[in-house]
């Protein structure tokens, strides 16, 4: 229950800092609010690669 209360607000952070983390060359352009197909919450993180 609590992952549930807190996942909306670290998604975006953990999208920021742990799922384009890897790849130190990308930049992230923006983060994007939409739905998945079920019409949840979901975001989209918009990156491009740094030269």
């Amino acid at each position: 229950m609590s992952a549930s209360q807190l996942a909306p607000d670290l998604g975006p952070i953990a999208q920021r800092y742990v799922t384009t983390a890897i790849p130190f060359n990308l930049e992230i352009v923006r983060i994007e609010e939409s739905q998945d197909m079920w019409g949840k919450p979901a975001h989209f993180v918009r990156v491009r690669w740094q030269d």
